[in-house]
């Protein structure tokens, strides 16, 4: 504790600063106000709102009415915002799914690579395309070595439509990953007549029946290894 012009100044140990207050005369002394009272009001309900498990301020407005001793909790203020509850609150709000359902087959197929996985399937891939069709949800899969070969199979895939039906796919629709955005796929869906379409970046429920379908494979893969070989 030091002195000076009837002021004293309190330090901790180390010499961090506690608090300074000025002489009013002989052993009394006048501490400054540090807060203004809209501050000091704030302060107190934000440790009654965090001590009562952040419950909302709101739900002090009848205390004093309900509880014994409700007349400790301040008043509500008018304006009230914790950062903490912001952030906890918060919700990431995704468009909806993309649902639609073609009546023609082949019409809008849905594709998406998968993975890399670091155990290799049975052949060495590593990775596994599927293609869904919209109207009817028949799901092509095809394992792939490298994923460089997703054109190549994807080319396949539609020539085997053609094969079947007389007719290529009108639409396929895939996220923006290079093996679906690359020239050499480009300029074979120009030259075939198929539209393909990218979902925006970083959205992948714009892609939700592929998307879907591939996580549903995957947790399906994951409990037969679990459940041992003799389902195997």
């Amino acid at each position: 504790m030091s002195g000076e012009d009837d002021w004293i100044t309190v330090s901790s140990r180390n010499g961090t600063r506690l608090f300074s207050a000025r002489s009013i005369g002989g052993t009394l002394y006048e501490l400054p106000v540090q807060v203004t009272r809209g501050q000091a009001i704030l302060t107190s309900v934000q440790y009654w709102h965090e001590a009562l498990a952040y419950s909302s301020p709101q739900s002090w407005s009848h205390a004093r009415e309900r509880y014994p001793n409700g007349n400790i909790l301040p008043p509500r203020p008018h304006k009230f915002f914790c950062e903490a509850c912001a952030q906890s609150n918060a919700r990431n709000i995704a468009p909806p799914p993309t649902q639609e359902r073609s009546k023609v087959p082949f019409d809008l197929v849905h594709t998406d690579l998968a993975a890399p996985f670091s155990v290799q399937f049975l052949g060495g891939s590593h990775y596994y395309m599927t293609l869904i069709d919209a109207g009817t949800r028949y799901t092509y899969i095809y394992f792939i070595k490298k994923k460089s070969d997703a054109v190549k199979y994807l080319k396949e895939f539609c020539e085997l439509v053609f094969n079947r039906t007389n007719k290529y796919p009108r639409i396929i629709r895939s996220d923006r990953g290079g093996e679906h955005v690359n020239k050499e796929y480009t300029d074979y869906c120009s030259s075939k007549g198929i539209e393909h379409q990218l979902t925006p970046a970083h959205s992948p429920q714009s892609n939700a029946v592929a998307e879907r379908f591939n996580l549903t494979f995957a947790n399906m893969s994951r409990t037969a290894l679990l459940l041992g070989p003799q389902f195997l």
